[in-house]
């Protein structure tokens, strides 16, 4: 590499992201370019007190108009993320821009804002839009402080709830300094979305002000974009390259030297790379390909040197699941006696169900586990591809509880071919298992139309697809976005679905949708008592 130009990079994770930990994807992208000599600067705009709180200001104007309050954290988020990338392009249609807003409020909430009248739903419209305006102007006044570093090259991470805040702020980069190369990059924009995606080419001919597309694992991409800056052509995925995929004890240790650590709970972590299986709504293995793992010695190495250099205890696996993982680094931790606290997400397995297995992961430090539950139907289940069932959920939940594991729960109403009797069964095995549930974490099935791994038996099972907005407003939408058209459980129902599940978990004592520091304490008494019984 001594023959080739050493790069400055600015590596960005834009609002709105949850500071659970900081964001391996920037800070592995850092430092692996690192290695090879270019100098990498990352910034979390969710550490900024001022922008991170405008989702909070977001979701208490929904408040005003949305009855159910416990609905508002995930639908309001998502409302928001679709309203921000709107207000990007506010300009390429003015006329339609307030019709888009509502008609994406009402998407969201159906029939919750049935009775609220016309003058209300504007009036909320103008109070969103006035917290979004306040949002963008902070945004546009930290340009010059970020680029202070004199970067060649800006990234902005890619996700739904970001993808407002990246354009918008790559758009001003451009602006004022045409010379920076600017790139998205990150899972994309929706859940699903593939290298080859229509929706992709459209975000890349409708952003000129982007100049590189990144899709996938994104370490060797981007060192060779920076390296030959001309190669390839806008949207990129290491295909494009002929590069093999990373072995992840090659990856260099995390350097989280950029960041504010006082800001989280935990250091984040990644020591896996995609998932061995093909649950139908999900798109994992879209993103990463292969499943690979670390292996415990290299683990092992990298908790000795965070532990030495930031003084951190507790650890956020950002893997899709620690189930591989678990075992081997539970009992290597133990016998080096290295004492830390581990928050992960796993599935339920043979493992989970095994008091022994539990405990091993408790005495290693595991203190909570995020577990995707999606039903308490054993004909979903399957429906789902998820090749578990309700009494292994069970002995899971149980197991985890005596070990003293908080048991975060992940949940799914709506999905395709759900019955009353389906939903019913998935509140009965909640109210059986109440006291062995930390919390219930609920969603309500989406649909986007490419990328799921069950795509194909969706449409053709729920009579094909359609456009979930009117064309018209695609300049503002960006992507085209679909529905399916004959879905039942009908998106009114799955949605009368969430309330009954809120108002369960309400009338149980299990802390639901989670939103406020409030919410987390109370949560943490609740399972000090529990653990009394």
């Amino acid at each position: 590499m001594s023959d080739k130009k050493k790069c400055k990079l600015l590596l960005i994770m834009p609002t709105f992201w949850d500071i659970i930990a900081p964001s391996v994807g920037i800070v592995s992208l850092k430092s692996f370019l690192e290695k090879f000599g270019h100098q990498v600067t990352v910034v979390n705009l969710n550490e900024e007190q001022e922008l991170w709180n405008t989702q909070g200001k977001y979701l208490e104007v929904l408040k005003s108009v949305v009855p159910e309050k416990s609905i508002l954290p995930r639908l309001g988020s998502e409302l928001l993320g679709f309203h921000s990338q709107a207000k990007v392009f506010k300009d390429d249609y003015p006329e339609g821009y307030i019709n888009y807003i509502e008609i994406l409020l009402k998407d969201h909430f159906q029939y919750l804002l049935r009775d609220v009248s016309k003058v209300k739903i504007a009036l909320t419209i103008e109070k969103l839009e006035a917290v979004l305006d306040k949002h963008f102007s902070n945004v546009k006044k930290i340009v010059p402080e970020l680029l202070s570093v004199n970067p060649d090259f800006v990234g902005c991470s890619m996700l739904s709830s970001t993808l407002g805040t990246a354009l918008f702020l790559l758009r001003e980069i451009k602006n004022k300094f045409p010379e920076v190369t600017t790139v998205l990059g990150g899972p994309g924009p929706y859940n699903g979305i593939s290298s080859d995606s229509e929706n992709l080419k459209k975000l890349a001919d409708k952003c000129s002000f982007v100049d590189k597309i990144i899709f996938g694992e994104g370490e060797l991409v981007l060192k060779e974009i920076i390296e030959k800056p001309h190669s390839g052509g806008k949207i990129i995925s290491a295909l494009n390259f002929n590069i093999g995929q990373l072995k992840m004890d090659s990856l260099p240790f995390l350097d989280y030297s950029d960041l504010n650590l006082k800001k989280y709970f935990n250091l984040g972590i990644g020591v896996s790379r995609g998932c061995p299986y093909k649950c139908s709504f999900c798109s994992e293995t879209m993103v990463w390909g292969n499943f690979r793992t670390m292996s415990v010695e290299r683990i092992i190495k990298e908790i000795e040197a965070h532990e030495e250099k930031y003084g951190k205890k507790g650890y956020f696996f950002t893997d899709a699941l620690m189930n591989h993982s678990l075992n081997g680094l539970a009992k290597k931790l133990l016998s080096k006696k290295i004492k830390i606290e581990m928050d992960c997400y796993m599935r339920v397995d043979k493992h989970t169900q095994m008091q022994e297995f539990t405990d091993l992961w408790a005495k290693a430090g595991l203190s909570r586990i995020r577990l995707g539950m999606e039903s308490g139907s054993a004909q979903i289940l399957k429906a789902m591809n998820k090749k578990v069932t309700p009494g292994a959920q069970m002995n899971s939940l149980e197991c985890l509880r005596k070990s003293g594991i908080k048991t975060t729960t992940y949940w799914i109403v709506g999905f395709p071919g759900e019955t009353e009797e389906h939903f019913q069964e998935t509140l009965s095995l909640i109210k059986k298992m109440k006291n062995n549930i930390y919390e219930l974490d609920l969603a309500i099935f989406y649909f986007y139309g490419e990328g799921e791994i069950g795509r194909d038996e969706f449409v053709d099972n729920n009579g094909g697809l359609q456009d979930r907005f009117p064309p018209e407003f695609e300049p503002l939408s960006i992507f085209r976005y679909y529905k399916l058209k004959d879905l039942q459980p009908s998106r009114e129902e799955a949605m009368d679905r969430a309330i009954r599940f809120i108002n369960l978990a309400k009338e149980n004592g299990i802390p639901c949708n989670r939103s406020s520091v409030i919410d987390l304490l109370e949560a943490e008494k609740r399972w000090k008592r529990l653990a009394k019984l």
